[in-house]
């Protein structure tokens, strides 16, 4: 982790008028002040009454670490132009069966893919559309509920996202650490990549009911943007006792409040570790009122929305699979179809783990 990560000072650097106003010119992606964007870069286009902020996804490496200035920084983030995905859902979106889609070939997803999202309004290229959110796990608990769904012949809605980075972008000094609080400063992990396996079945959102498209159909990629402050655990020395984790931004409000909120745990070993990322989804390209939105669930952070077409036409569908039955018919009705919805050769039951 980085001092960017316990938040940026633009609002403190300068005499403003209004809240926010110098947050929006030192947080921009040409911003030589902002910590956040000096040590992680900001992909976003400035928002103006009449455009939203825009990703540009050209200039973004694939399954690069989106870093947006979070709940720690002195910037209003409210009109921060490098905070996107924590202030949620901003377009309309429609859940609807697929087969009132005019879009759909005939035959295909009209006899049952069931429901799908729709865009109700026009979307940019590059628009933030929603987070795929649900339930963390980790790849044990992910291939353990696959498994279990696959034997019932349930459908699963497991996502798994790679995001990779140079360790150094997720370290800080002992100084750096020391000065926001009196934890361990050596406590603070570096990153050097990670997996992310999200399961929206139980908690989620609308994002649990966008279908997987085929290129050149897909028209949704997602991107892993990290856009929470640093996280507090603390365990105790009684092995009985579960850990506890909450914001690094809760636990200093509760200390400012109250001195003796350490005294609550007096034998507690406190350790900073990093907010995991979201997986937010993005315009591929520009998107029609009334189209339904999809990704390539092959490799959803493929950024750049380059698809060699003839490569994946010359594959049999079947190629790879060891058990048929237990895959899914793909019918995005794309020219470019595989025949078969991807998977996770580490995570799907049908590969058994050496």
């Amino acid at each position: 982790m980085t001092a960017a990560d316990f938040g940026c000072e633009c609002f403190d650097k300068g005499d403003v008028a209004e809240e926010g106003t110098k947050a929006q010119e030192t947080c921009s992606s040409t911003s030589e002040e902002c910590d956040s964007v000096s040590w992680h870069g900001n992909f976003y286009t400035k928002a103006t009454a009449d455009a939203p902020p825009i990703l540009q996804l050209d200039a973004v490496p694939s399954r690069h670490v989106l870093c947006e200035c979070n709940e720690m920084c002195a910037c209003a983030t409210s009109k921060c132009s490098n905070a996107v995905v924590r202030h949620g859902v901003r377009i309309p979106l429609r859940v609807q069966p697929v087969r009132d889609s005019p879009e759909s070939p005939a035959g295909t997803k009209a006899q049952s893919s069931g429901l799908g999202v729709f865009a109700a309004a026009p979307i940019r290229k590059g628009q933030f559309i929603c987070e795929y959110a649900g339930e963390l796990l980790s790849p044990t608990e992910a291939r353990r509920r696959w498994s279990r769904q696959a034997s019932q012949k349930q459908g699963n809605y497991i996502l798994t996202i790679y995001e990779t980075a140079s360790s150094s972008a997720f370290e800080a000094s002992e100084q750096e650490l020391e000065e926001v609080s009196q934890l361990d400063p050596g406590s603070a992990p570096s990153l050097g990549g990670s997996r992310i396996d999200i399961d929206p079945r139980e908690e989620g959102n609308v994002a649990r009911f966008i279908n997987h498209l085929c290129p050149p159909l897909a028209n949704v990629v997602i991107a892993p943007v990290r856009c929470d402050g640093p996280l507090l655990l603390q365990t105790h020395s009684n092995a009985a006792k579960q850990p506890e984790i909450e914001p690094l931004s809760e636990y200093l409000h509760r200390l400012r409040i109250s001195p003796l909120t350490n005294q609550n745990f007096p034998q507690s070993a406190k350790r900073l570790v990093p907010a995991p990322p979201r997986a937010a989804l993005f315009a591929a390209r520009d998107i029609a009122a009334g189209e339904q939105l999809g990704f390539d669930y092959a490799d959803p952070t493929q950024l750049k929305g380059k698809t060699d077409v003839a490569a994946l036409t010359s594959k049999p569908p079947s190629e790879g699979l060891q058990q048929q039955e237990l895959r899914t018919r793909c019918l995005c009705g794309s020219v470019a179809c595989r025949g078969w919805l991807p998977f996770d050769e580490q995570t799907d039951p049908a590969f058994p783990m050496d």
